[in-house]
């Protein structure tokens, strides 16, 4: 699984390398440093996952459903 950020633009920050070039970039974003980011993903626990989750930008509802 892959990580990701993105800017408040919407545009995807795939690296480190990305990340510092936006941060340069954009000055109004000084005071936040690469040491605040991690690009790797963790596990997610399917029993810490609400039986009806809320999926983000979105109005639907979706059932998970472990087999």
């Amino acid at each position: 699984m892959d990580a990701y950020y993105f800017t408040p633009s919407w545009k995807k920050l795939r690296s480190f390398t990305q990340l510092d070039t936006f941060l340069q970039q954009h000055l109004e974003f000084n005071e936040i440093k690469l040491s605040n980011f991690i690009f790797t993903s963790s596990t997610i626990m399917e029993d810490t996952i609400p039986s009806t989750t809320l999926l983000a930008n979105s109005n639907m509802k979706v059932q998970i459903v472990t087999l």
